[in-house]
């Protein structure tokens, strides 16, 4: 977690909010919607799937029960898993001049991050802010990023694997190769089954379209187990995924 708890950066969001509102109050209507005075909040995630749909509804959730239902209109936009789609929404959200932005996904908050450094962005469903490049140190966030991260213990992980598997050889990956976080958790894999002898087989995917294909190359005892990082292509895909290896 970037921050000490969602609830504190939360907080962060409603404070600009209310400040807003102050502003909004003197006779600046800048960031209200139409003639409502409601301050705008925009919410984006990169594509459907259960872990981001709660993620949403969570943020939503979290504001409304702060007092706010009233005082704000929430825009919630969905981005297909296309990153043209993303720039689209990033940049109506920059010059509707919405007050705050909640990036659900690694490749939304990279697209928000980059179309303002000015409005404050919360993000989740981000496995790592530093190598992501949306601030220089989770311990101590130096911009309008702040957010929360959804890192596994992958040493956890990879023993849970060997006591289920225990003469476990090979380990498969499969993940998005587009999103840096999902190429950080496939680097960060291998350097946790070094030290137990197990060798790491990465097979790579670009959309939704290719995950039963490249799948398939697990097949025909070339793995003996899968791992599934926080990838969002994969979660997306996880039906098909399942379908194959089973």
């Amino acid at each position: 977690m970037v921050g000490k708890n969602w609830k504190k950066i939360l907080a962060v969001g409603i404070c600009g909010l209310m400040a807003a509102g102050v502003i909004a109050g003197c006779g600046n209507n800048s960031g209200s919607s139409g003639n409502s005075g409601k301050m705008k909040v925009g919410v984006v995630q990169i594509v459907q799937h259960p872990a981001l749909d709660e993620s949403n509804k969570g943020f939503v959730d979290a504001l409304n029960e702060s007092g706010l239902k009233d005082k704000i209109e929430i825009d919630q936009q969905n981005a297909q898993g296309d990153q043209s789609n993303l720039r689209s929404i990033a940049n109506r959200f920059v010059s509707g001049d919405y007050k705050l932005i909640a990036a659900i996904s690694t490749p939304a908050a990279q697209a928000m991050a980059n179309a303002t450094n000015k409005i404050p962005i919360i993000c989740t469903a981000i496995a790592d802010f530093e190598n992501a490049k949306l601030m220089k140190s989770e311990k101590q966030p130096d911009s309008n990023v702040t957010g929360t991260h959804d890192r596994g213990p992958l040493d956890k992980q990879v023993a849970l694997i060997k006591e289920i598997q225990p003469n476990i050889k090979k380990l498969g990956i499969i993940y998005n190769s587009s999103e840096i976080n999902s190429v950080i958790q496939a680097q960060k894999l291998k350097d946790a089954c070094k030290p137990l002898g197990i060798d790491v087989v990465e097979l790579t995917v670009n959309s939704v379209n290719d995950v039963q294909q490249v799948a398939e190359g697990f097949l025909g005892g070339k793995v003996d187990a899968i791992f599934v990082p926080t990838d969002n292509i994969i979660a997306s895909s996880i039906p098909t995924l399942m379908a194959v290896v089973n």
